[in-house]
Formats: structure tokens, C-alpha cells, sequence
């Protein structure tokens, strides 16, 4: 039985009601952004499409069930460079799921800009998030403190996926990938 795909779209306007909902759930509202402030629906909107690359919304076709956001904001041409961010609902963080619908973001990125490398900044209290990314991504620094969250401040982490070790670990995705396709659609 081939599985159904995974399907990385572009956002319109019908997603921002789900968007909303995703960045204010409970569970993800201190990891993301706003770190639990609140935006008028319209400033929402600014923010979302603010310095952003390229982003797509994370859609389980079996269920039509819309998963979660990956972005690429920030390009930095001149020095080749972006970074990435990724906000999945609660209930898609299967094992599988977050892993291959980041790595085939991460390969059509590298496929369609020059980038050397792209980064991705995480709290300390979102690092637990990330453990399947760490063999693909280096540490490339920490900034002290940085952060602040219930009562505390937490060290942000920076992590880089270099174009060259991607190419080469990513490989070991390919068979897994093959097995869970993806389609990036309109």
C-alpha cells in the first residue's frame, strides 16, 4: 500500500484562521514567535509574510489535515545565507512526519538558492524539539541567557545546516522519503 503523500503548499489566505490557531495553541505559543504575545489578526498576517523567503504549509493528504508551517526567512544573498523556522501542531509530531516534510523543504531550498548554509536559532527550552535534525545540523553557537521564560532565562541555541553535509547525510532520508512522499503544490 503506498502511503499517502505529505503535501508542502503555498499559504492563502484560507490557511491564516489555521495559522492562528497553530501559533496560539497552547503548546506552541511560548516556542514560536511571539513567544505568547498576542497580534491583532492583521498584524498576524504582516508578520507571518515579514522578511520570509519561502514558507509552506505542511498538509497530511490522507486526512487533508493541515500539520504545521516551515519557513525560510532572512536571506542574506550577499553571504549565502538564510534561516528556517518550523511550527507543527501538537498532534502531527509523529517520528516520521516533522523529519521528512523538513528534509524535503530543506532539499527544495537548497535546489532553488545559492545558500551555503541556513540556520535555525532555538531556545533552550525548544532544543528537546529538534534532537531528529542534530546529525544534519551543526552547533555553531550559543548566545547566554538569552531568552526568558517562566521565570527564567535560557541560553539560544544556533544551529547550521551546511549545503555540503547535507547533500551527503541527507541521503540517509532518501529511502525514508521515498516510502512518505512529498509534493509541494499550490
Amino acid at each position: 500500500m503506498t502511503p499517502h503523500p505529505l503535501l508542502l503548499k503555498q499559504i492563502d489566505e484560507t490557511d491564516y484562521a489555521y495559522l492562528r490557531g497553530l501559533f496560539y495553541d497552547e503548546e506552541n505559543s511560548f516556542r514560536w514567535r511571539h513567544r505568547g504575545g498576542s497580534l491583532s489578526p492583521d498584524a498576524m498576517i504582516g508578520n507571518l509574510w515579514q522578511n520570509v523567503l519561502y514558507q509552506c504549509l505542511v498538509v497530511d493528504t490522507s486526512e487533508n489535515r493541515r500539520m504545521g508551517l516551515i519557513s525560510a526567512f532572512g536571506p542574506d544573498f550577499s553571504n549565502g545565507h538564510a534561516s528556517l523556522a518550523v511550527v507543527l501542531s501538537s498532534d502531527s509530531k509523529r517520528i516520521a512526519t516533522p523529519l521528512i516534510a523538513c528534509a524535503a523543504f530543506i532539499d527544495r531550498v537548497f535546489q532553488t538558492w545559492a545558500f551555503r548554509k541556513l540556520y535555525a536559532q532555538v531556545p533552550g527550552w525548544n532544543i528537546d524539539q529538534i534532537h531528529r535534525m542534530g546529525r544534519f545540523a551543526a552547533a555553531e553557537g550559543v548566545l547566554s541567557e538569552h531568552d526568558y521564560l517562566d521565570g527564567k532565562y535560557w541560553d539560544s541555541h544556533i544551529f547550521a545546516i551546511h549545503r555540503a553535509s547535507w547533500e551527503a547525510r541527507s541521503l540517509a532520508l532518501k529511502p525514508l522519503m521515498a516510502r512518505h512522499p512529498v509534493i509541494f503544490g499550490a
